[in-house]
């Protein structure tokens, strides 16, 4: 075992083979991991942040949630940028939906804190995708042609926003979201969210009832006759 030098800082490359008794050969190439360097997105004039869940109590926890790592953590316009690229393409859709538009971390609480007390403001959209929703197939090119719109250098800041708004509208009634990554490296940076609030609620009572007892005294039986009749089968054959 020696140090594997690298001249002139070139990337190290290797090959492993195997061969096998059958005669299959396998050819592995390696490289030497380089990381890329993070390049800090541009600010935009304003960010957009979705959470749905299955049910509106755990909606509701996911707010909290929310809530609670933007009062606890700095959170800065590269990061808002990250958070909101994770929530919309990192991220399962249900039907309980919540999106809003916001400028700044600030802005987020002050947008959830109201969604929590069902105040209606501004760029705040909560709603329950129905189970007979269909996507209007010229909403959805709406929506293509406004996020193509995001990605103009020349858009102005006013424009910028009521396409974010109007894309969270659509969502909170159902729509996909056709979004593009705005920070590309957001995964590399390894931001962490909280994670989804899975519902605690018991099936199962703490105390059986006379017949769920009797059912499963019935069931037991079947599978103790059931396998005397196998472990007789059993012996006949021997």
């Amino acid at each position: 075992m020696k140090k594997w030098s690298s001249p002139d800082s070139v990337p190290r490359m290797g090959a492993v083979s195997a061969f096998g008794m059958s005669g299959t050969n396998a050819h592995l190439v390696i490289r030497q991991y380089e990381p890329k360097a993070h390049v800090t997105p541009a600010e935009v004039p304003s960010y957009l942040l979705v959470l749905s869940a299955k049910t509106k109590d755990v909606l509701r926890r996911r707010i909290a949630s929310m809530i609670d790592m933007f009062e606890r953590k700095e959170i800065n316009p590269a990061t808002l940028t990250r958070i909101s690229d994770m929530l919309i393409k990192g991220r399962h859709h249900f039907k309980h939906r919540c999106a809003i538009v916001v400028t700044s971390a600030n802005n987020a609480l002050q947008c959830w804190r109201n969604a929590l007390r069902c105040i209606s403001t501004e760029r705040v959209y909560v709603d329950v995708v129905g189970r007979d929703f269909v996507a209007d197939p010229s909403m959805i090119h709406e929506m293509e042609r406004k996020f193509k719109q995001l990605n103009e250098k020349d858009i102005q800041p006013e424009t910028y926003i009521q396409s974010v708004t109007e894309m969270a509208r659509l969502y909170s009634k159902g729509y996909t979201l056709k979004w593009k990554k705005i920070d590309q490296q957001a995964v590399a940076k390894q931001d962490k969210l909280p994670p989804y609030p899975f519902s605690t609620k018991r099936y199962w009572s703490g105390e059986m009832s006379d017949m769920t007892k009797e059912t499963l005294q019935i069931d037991q039986r079947k599978s103790e006759q059931k396998q005397m009749r196998i472990t007789i089968r059993h012996c006949s054959f021997l």
